[in-house]
């Protein structure tokens, strides 16, 4: 990664020391920006997709002469994002705020396709950040202890359902059994006589 960034370095400063020999004046223009880490395969695929594009027909309109983007791992700052630092060559100085908003050329769909990433990004994350806090809410108002306790409750019931069930059973059988010797004592009674 280092020697990358040597060598485009290096190039880039050749590329300027030669031009400076032409008698013409150079402009770079950088700028930098942060990517979360978990973007960052998704934001160089952007550059890869979309951004070239946009920098090649810079190029080829002459409102540039080059551009380059340097990856810098911040292992040792942050380990939650990695600083891109972008590049452009130029033969004047053609920035005056930003310097994607105020390239001659720029592409609207590149434009709206870079907002409309942002914009899902953030309405994501407001959606996930919403599910959560419902999900927070409803394991607050959850009552364990409660929950036990009716748990418990209806235990206790249904061993009180099943002894009297029991009960009700033994002493239906018991009084058929009370029954069927008083039948066979009144047959025998009257088998007797």
């Amino acid at each position: 990664m280092m020697k990358t960034i040597k060598n485009t370095l290096f190039y880039t400063l050749f590329l300027a020391g030669g031009l400076i020999v032409n008698a013409q004046e150079m402009y770079v223009s950088l700028w930098y920006g942060q990517i979360q880490n978990k973007d960052v395969s998704e934001h160089i695929e952007l550059e890869r997709e979309y951004y070239s594009n946009f920098w090649h027909h810079q190029i080829d309109e002459g409102n540039i002469m080059g551009w380059d983007m340097w990856q810098i791992l911040n292992s040792d700052v942050n380990e939650m994002t990695t600083t891109f630092v972008y590049a452009t060559l130029h033969s004047e100085p053609t920035f005056t705020t930003s310097p994607l908003n105020s390239m001659k050329g720029k592409s609207k769909k590149i434009e709206q396709l870079s907002n409309l990433k942002s914009n899902l990004n953030n309405i994501i994350e407001t959606k996930i950040e919403q599910e959560l806090d419902i999900l927070n809410q409803i394991v607050d108002e959850i009552d364990i202890d409660n929950i036990i306790n009716n748990y418990n409750n209806k235990i206790v019931y249904l061993n009180q359902f099943r002894n009297r069930f029991k009960r009700n059973i033994i002493d239906n059988i018991d009084n058929k059994i009370k029954n069927l010797d008083e039948v066979a004592n009144e047959f025998d009674s009257e088998n007797i006589i």
